[in-house]
This record gives C-alpha cells, structure tokens and sequence, in this order.
C-alpha cells in the first residue's frame, strides 16, 4: 500500500501495518519473521534505529504479524519529509529450508491537517450612516502555532430586506489577520459570519454564530422657508430643505402642517420639497415641515415659521361643474368633500340606494355587508378617507364609520358617555345616523329617540359620546359637517323647536365636545330657514336656505358673515353639503331631468380689509355659582362693531384679575391669565363670538377681572 501526503513541522502521524503470510503446502509449524528496514534513521524511537525482528509461530501454514498480538508498529514523523519504510518478512519453508522474502515499500506523508478555529469583530463598535466599518477575522490553531496563508471570505446581510447589498472581497490571512474595509454601509440591523479556506497545514474553519450588528440612521435638520412672511388670500409657496452631518442626500417625503392640521405633502428632490399652501386661516399661522426619513436618515421637522395672512378671498361668483352623477344612476346626491378632492354620497338605481366615494368619474361604490342591510348613504369624508354614514337593515337604521375596506356599525343608545355630559337622551335611541368626520377622528351625528325627537351628539376619536348643550332649549337638534383635515374646530348643528309656523331653523357653528357656541348662522334673506351643513378649516360654511317669496332652495356660502348665494345654472332648487380648504363646493340640484350632484369654486375678489383689536367690543356675564363643581362659570361675548373684518387669533386676557383663579387658562401675560378663543380666524363686520370660562374662588368674597381682546399676537 502507498499513500502519501504532507505533515507539517511539529506534526505527529500513526501508521499501523498488518501482514498476513501463508506457506503452501500449510506448515504445521514454522516461524514467521518480521524485520524493519534499517534506513529509519530519522525516526526519533530508539527501537527502530537498526533492523527490529519480530518472530511470530505459523498456525495451520499461516500466520499475522501486527495488532492484535503483536501492537502495532507506531512511527512518529516530526518533519515534513517523506518516509519510505521496507518491511521484509522472511520465514523458512519447512520442504526446502530456503528463506521466502516479502518486501512493502509505503510512502508516508502526513494525514492531518492542524485544527483551526475563526472569530469576526467589527470596528467601530457604534456604528451610523454611512460608516465606515471594518471587518475583522481572527485565524488560531488549536496547537497554538500562528496562521499564515488562506483565505476569509466575509458573509454580511442585512436583516429588514435584501436592500443595501455588500460584497466584499477574500482576504489573505497574515498573523492570523484577515480584515476587509473600511467600507461604506447602509443603515440598519445585520449579522455576519466568516469562513477560512484552510491551506496545506491547517485546517478550514468557519465561524459557529453569526455576530449581529446594527447601523444608526444619520441625523437630519429641516430648514422651512416660506417666500413671504404676510400673505394675501392665505397662499404662500413653502420649501423645506433637509440637511445631514454626514454623506449623501436625503429621500423621502415632507409633510407641511399648519399648528395641528395637515396641509399637503411633497416628496424631496436633491434633498427639497416645495409646496404651495392655500387658504391659510386668516391670522397668525405657525407652520412646521416634517420630514419623514428614509432608509438611511433619520426623520425631523423645521422650526416654526409664522405667516401673517391677511384676509380671505371673498367669492363674488362660482364655477359650476354638473351634472354628476353615478354611472347608471337615476339620482345621485353628493354630500362630502376632502381635501384631496375626494367625495362620497348615494345614489339610486333599480337595485336600491347605495352610497359612493372618490373622484368624479371613477366612483366606487358603498354598500354596507352586514347581514340583512339593504340601504347604504355616505354623508361625510376626511382626510384620511375615513368615511361615515347610516344604512338600513330589518332592525332600523344605524351608522357606520369605513375605513380601508371594513366598517363598523354604531348606535348611539351603546356609545359610553364623556365625562361631564348627560348622554341620557342617547340611551333609548332607536335609530342613529353619522354625518361628519374630521382628521382627529371626530364624529358628529344624530339619533332618533322613541318619540321621534333628533338628538344631535358628537363621538370623539375614543368612540366617547357628548351632547353639548345649546342656548337655545330644543327638543330637535341636528349636527352635520365636520372639517375634513383638523382636529379640535367647529362643526354645525340646526335646531327646530316644536315645528313651529314657517319650520324656524336656528343655526349655529359650536366648538366640538365643549359647550361654546361660536357663532350663529342665518342667511339675511331667510333668517328662520337657513340649514348650514359643510365647514372647512377657514370657518367657511355651505348650505341651503329657502326664500319665501319665491318657494325656492339656494345653496349659500357663509365666509365670516358675508353671504353668497349659490344656485345651479337651470336648477329648480340647489342644496350645498360640502366645502374643503380650497373652497370647492359639492352638493345637489334638482332640474327637469332629476336629481344630480354638482362641484362649484368660489372665484375671489380682493383680500377683506383688516380692522383691529380695539374695535371689538367685550363682555362678561354675570357669574353663576355650579353647586356640583364647586365653580364659578361665565361667558365672555366678543363683537367686531367695526366696518371692517379683524383677523385671529384672538386671546382674552383677564386683567386685575382677584379672589380667584381661571381654571381654564392657557397662560400668562404680564402675570394675567388669558385664553385663546378656539376655532376663531376672523371677526367680520357685526359678527359676535362667545367663550365659556370657569373660576376657582380663592377668598369668601366676590371674583372681579377686566376682560381685554388681543388679536393676531401679544
């Protein structure tokens, strides 16, 4: 047998040799001699540095010599040299005496390539876009002797996807050192493994575990700028550009806000996002751009900048476009509008009535899958395409709220109740309708008591009902429309005590879930019939009001006080339900033909004069002791008795304020408490607005203060 291979320097191989000889005819007895050959001298033993004989008694004219008995050979090479070792074996044939020779030739090299053992490090231990980072694998031998030669080749993957690959090359180990780097690296969360290739002397190795790592996103800083500080309309373009410390240019999308209320979204170019931002409520308004981030930098919003809009475009005329309608449809009535331009509403076919949404000429229709429903209307839509409405089954009528494809059914008998609020009319409703939602997720609706009463309520983002009270004690109250995009401002309510003569309507716009009334809606010529429905960010109000010379409905919009009426070119009768932030109009008009759906757009005029601060008149009544609350409670009346329109904020500051303290204060000026008016941009000519207050007595003695206005800043 012949085999070879290398042993490298302080290597140990273990060679054992078995020889089986036979003598024909088979011998009784005779004796089998092994003799090595003398040439190992190399070999360290002592026992083989001359001929080593071994002689072993032939049993049946055979005989082996090796393990077991006798042990085998063991032979111990300690240099990289081949070894050729001869072993004779003679024994003398028992017919003729003469010696038989066996001769094996074997080349030795050595079998065993010395253990290694791998490990990977990375440098630096904390890491950030885009690095660098150095990869490092350390090569030992289970012997303790230095590795040289071979190669690592590093394994990197990154954990959220297969974005971002890194390819790095072999690298030849020195010293037991292989590293690769530095390189860039995307951010996020990785684990590596490396392999050795092994070479002639020592074995391959890979690492047993792959060592986790993570990469931090880079830092980033908005810079907003808008390309004027004052602005007429409410227009301004505004640019947010956004920066890192280190490499590379940001992606992603910019999203501009206006306080608390989102107003549209760009995505960057080389590191930039422009947008122009319309009908900015009139005043001071603080806008911000955020920035969302992207796979390699971290997100971050600007600093606010404020712009000081001067007045609203005052509509002089409108832009019709009618007749829409859905396809197939015999009636269609569009009710909400957003700010993405999307509407919802119903329409009828041969099939029953259905409700709809999106843009016109690509509606899809709503139609509710609950078990038994057979009636389906959307009423109003916010920003996020929520949207709410009532549908019919065998049970009654109730409201849903859609939302990406589910609904949810809600009755307001099952609504918990806010704390504060008697929602006790709610408990026996037997039908429930929903008809507007805002960006907070703020409902306002209407329920049906046994008696055929409406009740209107409010649900907000929690699913937590309120019923506001009213100055006006009614048995039927109605809450309609809800800004699309903000949180916390207005919506509407209608109020028909008793069905008197005429169907008197008192209309007003109130603060959500709180009891302020903010103003009154009434169109002059039909001050007891005037329905407001829609309302948008800038207090801008729709609706229809009937005139009775002519037994006509008219379509109107409110802006602060002034009135357009609003009327469909041919239309017997035009009922406006919606409006969003770039004052598109949806509604209904009815013509010879039937029922459709209409969008009109104010056209402006020149921006509303602006008056100020100190030609509004205010006014406090006279303060009411609340046994429960342990509070004193009054209502600030604030009037515009100008001939022009002053623009918001306004803040109530309570100056001399003693013996108590103003529980509701949003701070301090000059060390006296003040509040800003909610919901309030402008004051037109005569308009009025109310706010509610509350005090702590701190003394036995009567609660005094001079109510002050400040508008637009302190």
């Amino acid at each position: 047998t012949s085999f070879a291979t290398t042993l490298p320097s302080g290597g140990v191989c273990t060679l054992t040799i078995a020889y089986i000889a036979s003598a024909t005819p088979a011998a009784d007895s005779a004796t089998l001699t092994l003799t090595d050959n003398a040439a190992l001298s190399n070999l360290p033993s002592a026992a083989f540095a001359s001929n080593y004989t071994q002689s072993v008694p032939l049993s049946g004219g055979s005989a082996t010599v090796g393990p077991p008995p006798p042990p085998p050979a063991v032979i111990s090479v300690v240099d990289n040299e081949p070894i050729t070792v001869t072993d004779a074996v003679a024994f003398a044939d028992i017919l003729d005496a003469e010696p038989i020779k066996v001769t094996d030739t074997v080349a030795v090299r050595a079998l065993v390539h010395v253990p290694t053992s791998i490990s990977v490090s990375i440098e630096p231990a904390t890491i950030t876009y885009p690095g660098p980072v150095t990869f490092t694998a350390s090569v030992q031998s289970s012997a303790g002797y230095v590795v040289n030669g071979g190669m690592v080749t590093f394994a990197v993957a990154r954990i959220e996807d297969a974005g971002c690959p890194l390819s790095l090359p072999a690298v030849t180990v020195v010293n037991g050192i292989a590293a690769a780097g530095p390189v860039q690296i995307c951010a996020g969360s990785y684990m590596v493994s490396a392999e050795y290739s092994g070479n002639p002397t020592f074995a391959a190795s890979r690492t047993p575990n792959f060592l986790l790592f993570s990469v931090a996103r880079a830092t980033t800083s908005v810079n907003l700028a808008a390309s004027s500080g004052v602005v007429a309309g409410g227009t301004v373009s505004l640019t947010a550009t956004v920066t890192s410390e280190t490499s590379g240019t940001p992606t992603g999308t910019a999203t501009f806000w206006n306080g608390l209320t989102e107003l549209g979204a760009a995505p960057l170019q080389n590191g930039a996002a422009s947008f122009s931002a319309a009908h900015l409520p009139i005043g001071e308004d603080s806008i911000t751009a955020r920035y969302s981030g992207d796979t390699n930098f971290s997100g971050s919003a600007s600093a606010p900048v404020t712009i000081d809009s001067e007045g609203p475009q005052q509509a002089n005329g409108f832009n019709f476009t009618f007749p829409i309608d859905f396809p197939g449809a015999s009636q269609t009535q569009i009710m909400g509008i957003n700010n993405h331009q999307a509407m919802v509403g119903f329409y009828k076919d041969p099939a029953g009535t259905h409700g709809f949404y999106g843009l016109p000429g690509n509606f899809d229709a709503l139609n509710v899958f609950f078990a038994n429903a057979y009636l389906t209307a959307a009423f109003g839509i916010n920003d996020f395409g929520e949207i709410v409405g009532r549908y019919l089954d065998a049970a009654g009528e109730h409201g849903f709220i859609y939302l990406q494809g589910a609904y949810t059914s809600v009755d307001a008998s099952a609504l918990p109740c806010a704390a504060g609020f008697d929602c006790a009319v709610l408990s026996g409703a037997l039908s429930t309708n929903l008809f507007g939602v805002n960006g907070g997720g703020g409902i306002s609706g209407v329920a049906t008591n046994a008696a055929g009463f409406r009740i209107g309520f409010f649900v907000d983002f929690a699913g937590v009902a309120s019923t506001p009270s009213l100055p006006l004690i009614s048995l039927n109250t109605w809450f309609f429309g809800m800004p699309a995009s903000s949180s916390n401002v207005v919506t509407l309510n209608q109020s028909n005590p008793h069905d008197p003569p005429g169907n008197v309507f008192f209309a007003y716009v109130l603060q959500p879930f709180n009891t302020t009334v903010i103003s009154q809606i009434s169109v002059p010529s039909s001050p007891y019939a005037t329905s407001p429905y829609g309302i948008n960010d800038n207090g801008d109000v729709v609706g229809f009001f009937f005139d009775p010379t002519t037994g006509l409905t008219h379509g109107f919009l409110d802006q602060g006080g002034t009135y357009s009426q609003l009327d469909v070119p041919g239309a017997l009768s035009t009922e406006a339900f919606g409006i969003n932030n770039a004052n598109q109009i949806v509604g209904t008009y009815t013509d010879v033909s039937g029922t459709h759906g209409f969008e009109a757009v104010a056209t402006a005029s020149a921006p509303a004069a602006s008056g100020s601060a100190d030609q509004i008149a205010v006014q406090a009544s006279p303060l009411e002791y609340d046994e429960l609350s342990r509070t004193y409670r009054a209502t600030i009346t604030v009037r515009n008795a100008s001939a022009q329109s002053v623009p918001g904020p306004f803040q109530i500051v309570f100056q001399s304020l003693k013996n108590g303290k103003l529980l509701n204060a949003a701070g301090a000026l000059d060390g006296s408490p003040y509040i800003t008016m909610p919901g309030i941009t402008v004051l037109r000519p005569g308009q009025s607005a109310a706010l509610a207050v509350e005090f702590s007595a701190s003394v036995s003695a009567a609660i005094t203060f001079t109510p002050v206005v400040n508008s637009r800043r302190f």
